[in-house]
């Protein structure tokens, strides 16, 4: 059964906070949506599906604060779809914005001042992918990324080539400033293959 739940807009704030969103919030889900009113929250199970003004998030579970706007969400074990070993993958939240969609592990959106916190985030730039472990997506679209590599290689939860970056800052669309970094090659790191600091086009 699928459910779908509003959120819908207030006339005015209210003067004891809480929940006060300036547009619909609009969420389904294939399993189901658990509004949880003495604590103002909203739980989706399985392919949940949340859009607010231009920004929409799918995931397996999803979890909407009313109280502080945030969104919090991560999947779950796939059995469809297993690693080498033999263990299932987990499922990824997906994240747009009116641009390119992100795929990551786990993701925090504030709905409030579109900030984001991300664990294993993967984008596609121009040609290519950038990776990252710690992400911090900003309210003017950029993304702050630490441990991040970039590569042309498809395969971006294990890329058999890669350019490691110890931080970088992307302008999506445009380009990439990053801090030091080195080539990567079948997980042979390439220090003298390096630089302290630079930046890339990404059209």
């Amino acid at each position: 059964i699928g459910d779908t739940t509003r959120v819908e807009r207030e006339s005015a704030p209210r003067k004891s906070g809480g929940m006060h969103f300036t547009d619909i919030v609009e969420g389904k889900a294939v399993d189901s949506v658990v509004f949880d009113a003495r604590n103002k929250l909203i739980h989706s199970y399985k392919s949940g599906d949340v859009t607010y003004q231009g920004m929409n998030l799918k995931a397996d579970y999803m979890r909407v604060d009313m109280e502080t706007k945030n969104i919090f969400a991560h999947g779950y074990p796939d059995s469809t779809n297993l690693r080498e070993d033999g263990t299932p993958r987990n499922t990824q939240p997906e994240f747009s914005d009116g641009g390119s969609p992100y795929s990551m592990d786990t993701i925090t959106y504030n709905i409030e001042t579109q900030r984001a916190k991300i664990k294993n985030i993967a984008t596609q730039q121009g040609d290519g992918w950038m990776v990252g472990q710690d992400v911090k997506r900003m309210s003017d679209n950029t993304i702050n990324i630490a441990d991040g590599m970039y590569t042309t290689c498809d395969q971006t939860d294990h890329p058999h080539f890669f350019y490691s970056m110890s931080k970088v800052k992307v302008i999506p669309g445009k380009k990439a400033i990053m801090g030091p970094g080195h080539l990567v090659i079948e997980d042979v790191h390439i220090p003298f293959l390096g630089l302290p600091e630079g930046f890339f086009p990404l059209s």
